[in-house]
């Protein structure tokens, strides 16, 4: 009972010697697969103001002057001195293995490798954002060699010189797991470029079709994303500038700028800030358009200060995420529910932008899915602004909506108005000319309205309008128009309807608006109506005259006694009144 715990121990102990071995090493073998970055098989060396030569590197990482890293990924910051790294590559096997050594930080500008044996360089490499693209000995983005590892050991020498955040993320892979790794990359950004430029296109076609302007900044702000992606991935240089070397050193803090400008645009437009905050759109298109920013940044490129420049495309980010949200929290405050999605898309970026500039300047561990949250973010922050979009465009249109409704009903019955009948009546005619169908109309005026008015009050006069324009409605046939053509006067269209149908119609409406109690301050009142229909010949030219002519028979109604219904068949006599105690 007492060997049980002197054996799990020994077996734990042989357990663990490999991978304690592995962790110890001092030299990459060509036999194991390096999935992640090979940091902490690393050893550095920061030159002071005296450059170094490789033998003079190799001498001193013989006599064990550099200094072990303790990551996986190695991070010095922004703006410091060149760092030159050094790693063994043991090759027990009788034949070369071949081998890529990839940064994966394309915006460093200058990487020299030497591979040592025996005291001497065998082969070097220089490539960087400092150098033509075309002269990089392998055609991707990264910064990328390969080399056939010859049997034995072989010291890998490489000195980093950028100004930009020095970070050297180095994977060191067979052919297979870089083919799966350049695999994977390309899905990432192709589903990322993708998705951009999907939106993109979409909200540009939008601008065609609509002529919105905010569809317009948004495509700009999407575009200006995606080439500062481009120019900070090493894609633009390899696929669209690989000649042009200046604006490849540039290209990065003067993009952020663009992108955070295009950005603020896009907020003032979509916000209607203009209108809505006007101090504030006042500050966020200078900051935009003109600002100390641009100026520090001409200065930086002026006296090529990268730092400076990439320091100053950082604080106008800040700023631009800050303008977003101030103005997005005003805009909100007083109504606008789209600025919502703005608010939280803008956070979102900023947050995921944060950690990931953190982890490129070497304030927080550096890792493949901090570095990549800031695209992470802007695809969100690009589907949240799309909602905004969205939820603004649904909003617009039901107000738009409502606002044409509102052009074509009269607000105090809910019936059609003049505008609304016309647009209706000459789609009638247009069909009844055609099909040579029947058309009549019938109008209507209440008798004596002003007397309503002058005892009882306009209040009680609108009462009475609201009453008929309800009893109307509720006679209406489908397909029949009515509308309140103006003061107490009504209208309505009776499509396939011939003159003796519209006149027992309009004998109807003349008994039931006779019969129709309206209650005004307690008192129940009855109103009469004067009627005229006309109906369509074969003379009848237009719907103008149509009406004219049943006015015209209103009009004789109302000479000859009020309260009656008149039309083409009426003589002298006319048709009888309905006698009662009606207000007249």
């Amino acid at each position: 009972m007492k060997k049980k715990p002197f054996i799990l121990s020994v077996l734990l102990l042989v357990t663990l010697l490999p991978s304690m071995a592995s962790a110890q090493a001092n030299f990459i073998d060509t036999a194991h697969a390096y999935s992640n970055p090979i940091g902490r098989y690393l050893f550095f060396y920061q030159e002071a103001d005296t450059r170094l030569n490789p033998l003079q590197v190799l001498e001193k990482f013989d006599h064990g002057e550099l200094t072990r890293v303790t990551n996986e990924v190695v991070n010095f910051g922004v703006g410091v001195k060149p760092v030159w790294i050094a790693f063994e590559v043991n090759n027990t096997s009788t034949s070369a293995a071949k081998r890529y050594l990839t940064i994966e930080a394309p915006w460093l500008d200058k990487i020299e490798t030497y591979l040592m044996a025996d005291q001497k360089v065998v082969q070097q490499f220089k490539l960087g954002d400092a150098y033509p693209f075309k002269a990089r000995p392998i055609d991707e983005r990264f910064l990328t060699v390969s080399y056939d590892f010859p049997s034995g050991k072989t010291t890998v020498l490489t000195r980093v010189e950028s100004p930009d955040p020095l970070i050297i993320p180095l994977y060191f892979t067979s052919d297979l797991e870089h083919y799966q790794r350049s695999i994977k990359n390309s899905y990432f950004y192709g589903l990322l470029y993708g998705a951009l430029l999907s939106l993109l296109a979409y909200n540009f076609f939008l601008y065609l079709s609509l002529k919105l302007k905010h569809y317009l900044f948004y495509s700009a702000h999407i575009a200006a994303f995606l080439m500062s992606n481009m120019a900070y991935t090493g894609h633009a240089y390899q696929l669209i500038w690989p000649e042009s070397l200046v604006w490849q050193q540039w290209s990065n803090p003067v993009l952020m700028v663009a992108f955070g400008s295009s950005g603020i645009l896009f907020a003032a437009q979509f916000l209607n800030s203009k209108q809505r905050l006007a101090r504030i759109h006042q500050a966020a298109i200078a900051i935009a358009i003109v600002s100390v920013f641009y100026v520090l940044l001409l200065l930086a490129i002026v006296t090529e200060h990268r730092v400076m420049a990439d320091l100053t495309a950082l604080a106008f980010i800040f700023c631009y995420a800050w303008i977003l949200i101030v103005m997005g929290i005003a805009s909100l405050r007083r109504g606008n529910g789209a600025a919502r999605y703005l608010i939280i898309a803008t956070v979102t970026a900023a947050i995921t932008a944060t950690v990931s500039v953190l982890a490129v300047w070497n304030k927080i561990a550096f890792t493949d899915f901090r570095f990549r949250l800031v695209e992470i973010g802007v695809v969100s922050d690009a589907v949240l602004l799309s909602l905004a979009l969205a939820y603004s465009f649904r909003v617009n249109q039901t107000e738009k909506t409502v606002a044409e409704t509102l052009a074509r009903v009269d607000p105090l019955t809910s019936l059609n108005n003049r505008r609304a009948f016309d647009e209706y009546a000459n789609v009638i005619w247009a069909n009844a000319t055609r099909k040579q169908l029947a058309l009549s109309v019938i109008m209507l005026d209440i008798d004596h309205f002003k007397l309503v008015n002058d005892r009882y009050g306009h209040a009680a006069g609108d009462q009475v309008l609201i009453k008929l324009a309800q009893l109307l409605k509720a006679e209406n046939r489908a397909g029949d128009i009515t509308a309140r053509w103006g003061g107490e006067e009504f209208i309505v269209l009776l499509p396939y309807t011939t003159e003796p149908d519209a006149i027992a119609i309009a004998e109807r409406l003349h008994r039931d608006v006779s019969a129709l109690p309206i209650n005004i301050l307690g008192t129940t009142i009855h109103i009469n109506c004067s009627f005229g229909v006309a109906t369509k010949t074969q003379q009848t030219t237009s719907t103008d005259e149509l009406i004219s002519q049943a006015d015209e028979y209103l009009y004789y109604a109302k000479q000859t006694g009020r309260n009656r219904v008149c039309s083409s068949q009426d003589n002298d006599q006319g048709h009888s009144s309905v006698p009662s105690g009606t207000v007249d």
